[in-house]
């Protein structure tokens, strides 16, 4: 039994969907992230000017932080559940500077060099492709644009049996290698320890090319 319901969070977790989806998880995700979301917003350091995309905004709370500091928010997400239940947040709450869209890292709806950062939290697991996921990434950002990545070490997740549940883990050298070979500089890795969670990494790159 114990088998079937991690199966069951673990495609939640990739994406959440159905009732369970809508109305618990993103309350869950919300919490459960909380920690490291403060850690990519303090990474982030977002300008009242920028245009900052969330790639995977889940409950959608760092969204809405998000568009407290900056001039707008774009929230990218391919789950139809977390678009329903943002949608109903940001119009509940008066939000007239947040677009969202479906998509996903490797497909953002968004035009050539028009982002002044890119953001996402604990979604790198479910990219089908890491490499893929940043070229995209590469593209609308600005020269001089930010990637924040925030993600869980490699080594808690393996050891809570996250990679035999369809996770794909990376260490935090690991996540910098691949984002200097797709063409970010600059990168400076943040952390937070959450007890028996294991830390929490936020890395800051630059595009500078």
């Amino acid at each position: 039994m114990l088998a079937t319901v991690s199966k069951f969070l673990a495609k939640q977790y990739a994406q959440p969907s159905g009732f369970f989806g809508r109305w618990l998880m993103g309350r869950h995700l919300d919490q459960i992230n909380a920690a490291g979301n403060a850690l990519v917003l303090q990474a982030l350091c977002p300008k009242p000017h920028e245009r900052i995309v969330e790639v995977g905004f889940g409950g959608g709370d760092l969204l809405l932080e998000i568009a407290n500091c900056a001039q707008q928010a774009i929230g990218i997400e391919r789950s139809t559940s977390m678009l329903d239940r943002a949608h109903v947040r940001i119009n509940n709450e008066n939000y007239d500077n947040v677009s969202l869209h479906s998509g996903s890292a490797e497909s953002i709806p968004v035009d050539d060099e028009t982002a002044d950062a890119v953001i996402s939290v604990n979604t790198i697991y479910f990219w089908p492709s890491m490499q893929s996921g940043l070229r995209e990434i590469i593209r609308v950002l600005k020269r001089d644009g930010r990637l924040v990545l925030g993600f869980g070490s490699k080594e808690h997740l393996q050891e809570a049996g996250y990679d035999q549940r369809g996770f794909s883990l990376y260490s935090e050298k690991e996540v910098e290698q691949l984002a200097r070979e797709a063409g970010f500089d600059e990168c400076v890795l943040h952390s937070i320890e959450r007890g028996k969670r294991g830390p929490f990494f936020a890395l800051i790159c630059r595009r500078t090319t």
